[in-house]
């Protein structure tokens, strides 16, 4: 098959009628046989698509003519084939799921957003009053990362809002400058805000997330390990390094022997969030739990047993492939 090209975009801009948008990108992405996901709310839009070169380039054009979406910020990869099966377009509540009335998050205060360059030249002079935070999933940040950055305690984006205060508190960011990131750059607009509305000043976010600093570090620069994407790909390397010369970054969680592969798709059986897993461990035992599984928490043993219940009926009712197991693209 043809080269393909892929997606990403997002826009916080009002659209008010939801179902109108997404009966115009349903036909405009089957009539240029586009697959992906997208996702449509009041606040705006969020997608990941992919289809063969030209494709990608009439959506593009497509959409940018449309006043609605003038000054969107589209960011591409190459890949090897469209890495989408299917096309999903839905409309939700939200573009991105936080779990907190959103009156309460002033998108306009969101960090101030720096280049890959100005990125990469913070984390170099960072000194002890800087703190650079990844707040995509913890699944997502075991295989790569930044160097010396914190990872939010994060099952599912969901959870920051629980887990805000404590990470304000913990690592002291009132008083500091604080780096954030996220794969595509979306996620870090709800980020960003909610932490100013903890107090936290200096907060700045990396424009078009690991993606966009990838593509303008092509060898890594100082990501190490692997870009966890939510698409067939699963984990996306620096472009200009060739795969047996990337190091793994993750760590089996049983054995800890260095794995960063979550191709196979193991799972924790009772929440179903991926696990990594290494291939020796998982021949021994066809059972995983994830780091923080609310079916573990300590817990008397009847009600542990109950918790393990409920997660494991809950997780039969839903297919292995659906997008409500992704909290965002």
């Amino acid at each position: 098959m043809k080269e393909a090209k892929v997606l990403l975009y997002y826009l916080y801009r009002e659209i008010v009628d939801v179902e109108g948008e997404k009966d115009w990108q349903l036909r405009t992405c089957e009539e240029l046989d586009i697959l992906g996901r997208v996702r449509i709310a009041r606040e705006g839009i969020n997608g990941t698509v992919g289809g063969a070169v030209d494709s990608i380039v009439e959506y593009e054009k497509r959409m940018t003519k449309r006043e609605l979406f003038r000054g969107i910020d589209f960011k591409s990869s190459m890949a090897e084939s469209v890495p989408f099966s299917n096309l999903f377009i839905q409309v939700r509540p939200e573009v991105v799921t936080l779990g907190v009335d959103r009156s309460k998050v002033d998108l306009s205060a969101a960090g101030v957003h720096l280049t890959p360059e100005e990125f990469h030249e913070e984390i170099l002079q960072a000194d002890d009053h800087t703190v650079v935070i990844d707040i995509r999933n913890e699944y997502e940040s075991k295989i790569g990362k930044f160097e010396g950055a914190v990872g939010a305690p994060l099952r599912q984006f969901s959870d920051l809002p629980r887990v805000a205060t404590s990470l304000v508190d913990q690592l002291q960011l009132k008083d500091k400058k604080v780096l954030m990131y996220c794969t595509g750059g979306v996620r870090c607009e709800l980020g960003s805000a909610l932490l100013r509305s903890y107090g936290v000043d200096q907060v700045f976010q990396l424009g078009g997330g690991i993606h966009n600093y990838l593509e303008t570090f092509r060898s890594g620069g100082l990501f190490l390990g692997k870009n966890f994407v939510f698409d067939e790909r699963i984990a996306v390397g620096p472009p200009d390094k060739e795969p047996q010369h990337q190091l793994a970054f993750g760590r089996c969680d049983r054995c800890e022997e260095s794995f960063d592969d979550y191709s196979a798709g193991r799972r924790c059986r009772y929440c179903r969030v991926l696990v990594l897993v290494c291939d020796n461990c998982a021949e021994a035992s066809c059972e995983f739990e994830c780091t923080n599984c609310p079916a573990l928490v300590s817990k008397p043993t009847k009600t542990r047993r109950k918790r393990k219940e409920k997660w494991s009926a809950a997780s039969a009712d839903v297919p292995e492939n659906s997008a409500e197991r992704v909290i965002s693209f």
